[in-house]
């Protein structure tokens, strides 16, 4: 079950310390709303990962607030904004189905998961040998950081994170 608690909590850090107002809450809110989508869907199959819903993200963002507090962070809207997304989006690789996860990303894991020009970042080309041969499970717990960017990257049109 999710907690209503949390989500009313993290309202109040949105509005009180990132200075969101109602609007921006509400588009948070989608995001969330999108998370819970995934996460549903993704606890039948994954039973034994860390539970990466609504609740683990609101917990996420009551730590920024805290963090924001001790540091005086000074963040713009839109840098608010993105955190809020970041928060909530870094784990929606842990759903990724695995049919996807074989036909879509290890036929060439280096390239369906290279992020940034020259590897600068992290990519799929370290994971390589490391999924090879392992049941999907550890496949997508060894890459879902990647999965999370493949997915916000591919399907991010589901909810806008740029322009809303």
């Amino acid at each position: 079950m999710i907690s209503e608690g949390s989500w009313n909590e993290v309202k109040k850090i949105l509005k009180q310390t990132f200075k969101l107002d109602d609007a921006q809450i509400v588009w948070v809110g989608d995001i969330r709303g999108e998370l819970g989508s995934l996460a549903s869907a993704g606890i039948a199959t994954a039973p034994d990962f860390t539970l990466h819903n609504e609740t683990h993200s609101d917990d996420v963002v009551l730590l920024l607030g805290q963090l924001a507090k001790l540091c005086r962070w000074e963040l713009s809207e839109y840098e608010a904004r993105m955190l809020m997304a970041a928060a909530y989006l870094h784990d929606i690789g842990m759903f990724f189905g695995a049919a996807r996860l074989k036909n879509d990303i290890l036929p060439n894991i280096a390239q369906s998961l290279r992020f940034c020009e020259d590897d600068f970042c992290d990519g799929g080309g370290r994971y390589q040998d490391a999924v090879v041969g392992k049941s999907v499970d550890h496949q997508v717990r060894a890459v879902h950081h990647l999965l999370s960017a493949y997915l916000i990257q591919e399907e991010g049109d589901r909810v806008d994170l740029i322009h809303n």
